[in-house]
C-alpha cells in the first residue's frame, strides 16, 4: 500500500520458504504471485537484472518438465513485450532482444555441466512421480520398461530417469574427482529443484540408492518412498573387486551385435534366469549409440575414483535411518555379490516400514525388466501412496 500511494520508492524482498509457505496454507508459489494479486496487476513477468544483461521469464515458479505445456505464443509475445518497455525505461534506448531456447531434455546443476533428464509423463496422474536413480556406470536407459510400465499402466505415475555427471547422455566432468558420492547427491537436488520435485518416489539401483540415502539425510523433504534396488548401508567386498576390475577398462564392441554378445558373456554366469534375447536391450543401456555403432556409455576416467586396491567403504547406517519417515522396498539379486540376505535382514529390522523382494535368478544389479519384479515396485508404491 505505501509503495502504491508513493511512500515508498521500492520493495525489496527477501528469500522465503517454499515448503514452510506451503505448509501453512500460504497459496502464492512466490514473492511475484502475491504482489501481482495485491496490487490486482494484470499483465506482468518476472524480470532478472544485472549491469550487463536482463531476463525476462515467460514462466516462473513452475518445474521444468511442466514449461513445455505452459508456453503460448501470447505468454512469449506479452513477456517480450513488457521486458522491452522496462528496459527502455532502465536504459532509456531500443533494446536488443534474443528469445532463448528449451531443451527439456538437459538441467543446467550449478558448476555448469548439463545433465539428461528422461521423462515419462502422466499427463492426469495425481500420484508421487518417481525419480529413477542408476548405478555407478550405468544411466537412465536402465529403466526404460520399468519406466513405460509405470507411465502407461492402469494408474500412470510420471517418471524421470537421470543420466549422473559422466553417465549416458549427460556431460563429463573435466575434474574426475568430482565423481563422488556427495556431488552426485547435490546433482539430484539441482535436478529436483529445477523440476519441482518433492517428497517424491525415488528408485534407485546399486549407486543411485547410495545417493538416495544420503539424500535422505541432508534433504529428508525431497524424499517420499523408496525403492532400493540390491543396495544397502553395507557393500560386500567381493562385488566391489568386481565392479572396481572393470570400470574404465570394458572394451569397446565393434558392432550391436558384438556388443549384445559381451554383455552376455560377462553377465550370463550370475544372471542364469535372464533369456539371451534380452541382452541386445541391455547392450543398448551400457553403451552410447553414435552414428549407428556402440561408444562407451560412461567416462573411463570414472574408474580413477573407484579404486581396488580402495579399502571398503564405511556403513552407512545412520544415512539409511534417515529413510525411517518413508517407506522402503529393497531387492535383492538371489546372486547378488554387493548386497548381502544378512544387510537385508538387519535392514527390515532398523526400518518398521521396510519390506523385501529376491529377483530369482539374478545377480548385481536386477534389470528390472521382468514383469514380477515391475508388479511387485508398482504395487509397492502405489501403497506408499
Amino acid at each position: 500500500q505505501d509503495a502504491q500511494a508513493g511512500h515508498i520508492d521500492a520493495i525489496v524482498t527477501m528469500p522465503i520458504n517454499k515448503e514452510s509457505w506451503h505448509a501453512a496454507g500460504i497459496k502464492y508459489p512466490g514473492h511475484t504471485e502475491l504482489l501481482v494479486d495485491r496490487t490486482g496487476t494484470k499483465r506482468y513477468c518476472m524480470m532478472l537484472t544485472s549491469d550487463a544483461i536482463t531476463a525476462g521469464l515467460v514462466t516462473e515458479h513452475c518445474g521444468y518438465a511442466d514449461v513445455p505445456s505452459r508456453l503460448t505464443i501470447a505468454k512469449i509475445v506479452d513477456a517480450i513485450e513488457l521486458t522491452a518497455a522496462m528496459m527502455r525505461r532502465l536504459r532509456g534506448r531500443e533494446p536488443r532482444l534474443v528469445v532463448c531456447g528449451l531443451n527439456p531434455h538437459f538441467i543446467k546443476v550449478r558448476d555448469g555441466l548439463k545433465l539428461h533428464v528422461g521423462h515419462w509423463p502422466a499427463p492426469q496422474s495425481s500420484t508421487r512421480p518417481i525419480l529413477c536413480l542408476p548405478g555407478l556406470t550405468r544411466n537412465g536407459r536402465d529403466f526404460t520398461e520399468i519406466a513405460a510400465a509405470f507411465s502407461s499402466g492402469t494408474e500412470p505415475r510420471e517418471v524421470f530417469t537421470l543420466d549422473a555427471r559422466g553417465r549416458g547422455l549427460s556431460d563429463h566432468d573435466p575434474d574426475w574427482r568430482n565423481y563422488s558420492i556427495p556431488t552426485e547427491t547435490q546433482d539430484v537436488i539441482d535436478v529436483m529443484i529445477a523440476l519441482d520435485l518433492h517428497d517424491a518416489a525415488i528408485l534407485a539401483t546399486s549407486r543411485g540408492g547410495l545417493v538416495a540415502m544420503v539424500l535422505a539425510a541432508i534433504q529428508p523433504g525431497l524424499v517420499g518412498s523408496v525403492v532400493l534396488n540390491d543396495i544397502g548401508p553395507v557393500i560386500e567386498r567381493e562385488g566391489l573387486l568386481r565392479i572396481a576390475g572393470y570400470v574404465g577398462r570394458t572394451p569397446l564392441p565393434n558392432s550391436w551385435d558384438d556388443a549384445a554378445r559381451m554383455v552376455a558373456d560377462i553377465s550370463r554366469n550370475a544372471f542364469p534366469a535372464v533369456a539371451d534375447a534380452t541382452w541386445s536391450r541391455v547392450a543398448r543401456a551400457w553403451f552410447n549409440d553414435k552414428n549407428g555403432r556402440p561408444v562407451p556409455g560412461y567416462d573411463a576416467n570414472l574408474g580413477r575414483s573407484f579404486s581396488a586396491t580402495d579399502a571398503a567403504p564405511p556403513t552407512l547406517w545412520p544415512q539409511f535411518d534417515a529413510l525411517k519417515h518413508a517407506r522402503v522396498l529393497v531387492i535383492r539379486g538371489e546372486t547378488s555379490d554387493l548386497l548381502s540376505a544378512e544387510t537385508v535382514r538387519q535392514m527390515q529390522a532398523r526400518h518398521p516400514n521396510c519390506v523385501s523382494h529376491v529377483v530369482k535368478g539374478e545377480g548385481h544389479a536386477p534389470l528390472l525388466m521382468d514383469q514380477p519384479t515391475i508388479k511387485v515396485i508398482q504395487g509397492f508404491f502405489a501403497h506408499a501412496a
